[in-house]
């Protein structure tokens, strides 16, 4: 019997360093591949701080990021969705996009 493991070694090396800019939002508490949100080739990633504060109390925000062939852009590159309820923690989940 064999039994085969593959290990896959990755980079430990930050590429890029994103944040909220608030501080206990948990930004990163949800993170997903986008896809190739603005068509560019490049797949994007949304990332979730489920308790962000803007209008509301830990309403919870999402915010995209695009890919680009430099790699990661570190400001978000959309208008960010928040749920505009206070507790709502949009952003606390994201799904894995069908491929």
């Amino acid at each position: 019997m064999f039994i085969l493991v593959q290990i896959q070694v990755f980079n430990t090396i930050a590429v890029a360093i994103l944040e909220s800019n608030q501080a206990g939002a948990q930004m990163g508490r949800g993170v997903a591949s986008a896809g190739d949100v603005n068509g560019d080739g490049y797949s994007d990633v949304i990332v979730g701080a489920p308790l962000y504060n803007n209008t509301e109390n830990d309403e919870g925000v999402a915010f995209v990021y695009h890919g680009s062939a430099a790699g990661l852009s570190t400001t978000p590159n959309s208008i960010r969705d928040d749920a505009d309820q206070a507790s709502a923690n949009f952003g606390y989940c994201l799904p894995v996009p069908a491929m």
